[in-house]
């Protein structure tokens, strides 16, 4: 397997983006205590569907 250094810097800080953009959007929108990142992807998966739908209608 042929790892770069550029390949492997760029996932790393794709990461650190991906937990500080969760970490902000759960702060953002939590609806109670215990708000997880799973409530976070549902949420998403959620409004997904329902402007899916909207379009279909």
């Amino acid at each position: 397997m042929n790892v770069k250094e550029t390949g492997v810097t760029d996932a790393a800080n794709l990461s650190f983006f991906m937990v500080n953009l969760s970490h902000y959007l759960l702060k953002v929108t939590q609806k109670g205590p215990l708000c997880s990142v799973l409530d976070l992807k549902s949420q998403c998966r959620g409004y997904g569907y329902a402007s899916r739908n909207d379009k279909t209608a």
